[in-house]
């Protein structure tokens, strides 16, 4: 999609209606993922054992390489 809203911004004169549009499906696509990343998120949790989600806090809170800081934001498009 961004290279969607990048060919747009090249008309000229540009199709700010288009582009408006192109970001908004963009938005709502970003927030799904969002939403579907999370809910697998709690589905793959919801199978553990006490220990495991306690071990899985622990490693998720001490910076460990398999653990990025802010997993919840979507990774930013070029």
């Amino acid at each position: 999609m961004e290279s969607e809203i990048s060919e747009l911004r090249q008309q000229s004169p540009a199709n700010l209606i288009q582009i408006k549009l192109k970001i908004e499906q963009s938005e709502k696509v970003r927030s799904e993922l969002r939403y579907l990343r999370e809910e697998a998120l709690e589905n793959g949790k919801s199978i553990l054992t006490a220990a495991q989600r306690d071990q899985l806090k622990t490693l998720a809170g001490s910076g460990h390489p398999g653990f990025r800081k802010g997993q919840s934001q979507t990774p930013k498009q070029s």
